[in-house]
């Protein structure tokens, strides 16, 4: 009896040990997936702001032309090579520009991109020095609806050429509810903005017609690329914009504009507006960086 009391009390210990031995084990492989996890948290931060570091880079001059570079970092605390990767690209009339970052460390990565509009000097000149600019003269009856704005005559100019690969189709439902981005993005056929207030920035390359609704309001900066005609209904009030149509632009009464329009053709103004030069009009417009 006493031999199979003894027996029993190994087995209850043995049991117990074993018992013991597996908690540790499943312990031990839970902090460790947890220090794994952990050690990949810090990764995950380090090639972010790794990534942010270098776009910033980037988006200092704004005459950087075609560049593609790669550096190695060490991520601490394991010592894992990172591999960063810097590419800019640029339209064949250097008036675009794609900047993108790539952070791999592993078998993971973080890539960025932005897009960028650069008008040339000799635009960016006529811009800050006219609020309108037409290649063919506004009639002498309707002049006086400018209230004596800076306005030239004469000049013609080539549309930017864009990459539509690197941009995004606008969707009208989207506009409707939330207004424009602050990406460049582009409509394939004629646009309608509807009378909403428009806030923030936003990049406009429409292939079709342009037409602003009456009442509109755009308080952020506003770049417009118009293949076609632009008509602009009244009392729309624009406080930075730089607008280039290839199509004649109509503008209603009671606008109040400050920046610059240009025009291929001409200005058919309805009614008395007011129009104020900037003489940054022509800046350069950075889209904002996002994750690729």
């Amino acid at each position: 009896m006493w031999n199979r009391r003894s027996g029993s009390a190994s087995l209850l210990i043995l049991a117990g040990g074993l018992l013991l031995a597996g908690l540790g084990i499943l312990f031990s492989y839970y902090f460790s997936q947890n220090a794994n996890r952990q050690v990949e948290y810090v990764r995950g931060v380090q090639r972010r702001e790794l990534g942010y570091a270098a776009m910033a880079e980037l988006t200092v001059d704004d005459s950087l032309t075609a560049l593609a570079t790669t550096e190695d970092f060490i991520f601490q605390p394991d010592g894992i090579t990172a591999k960063v990767t810097k590419t800019v690209t640029v339209s064949s009339d250097n008036n675009f520009r794609l900047r993108e970052v790539q952070v791999a460390s592993g078998t993971e990565k973080f890539c960025l991109t932005q897009q960028s509009f650069i008008p040339s000097a000799a635009v960016q000149t006529r811009a800050g020095s006219y609020a309108l600019s037409s290649a063919v003269a506004v009639s002498s009856s309707k002049v006086k609806y400018m209230n004596g704005a800076a306005y030239s005559s004469g000049k013609t100019f080539n549309m930017p050429k864009y990459d539509l690969t690197n941009c995004i189709e606008y969707d009208q439902t989207e506009i409707n509810h939330y207004g424009l981005g602050g990406n460049i993005n582009y409509y394939s056929k004629n646009l309608t903005l509807p009378k909403m207030t428009y806030d923030g920035n936003a990049f406009v390359i429409v292939e079709g017609n342009l037409t602003i609704s009456n009442g509109a309001v755009f308080n952020g900066r506003t770049v417009f690329l118009v293949l076609g005609t632009t008509t602009i209904n009244a009392n729309v009030r624009m406080q930075d914009v730089f607008l280039l149509s290839n199509g004649t632009v109509t503008l209603g009464s009671g606008c109040n504009i400050t920046g610059h329009l240009r025009t291929n053709m001409t200005f058919d103004l309805k009614g008395n507006s007011n129009f104020v030069a900037r003489e940054d009009a022509g800046r350069a417009f950075n889209g904002v960086v996002f994750i690729k």
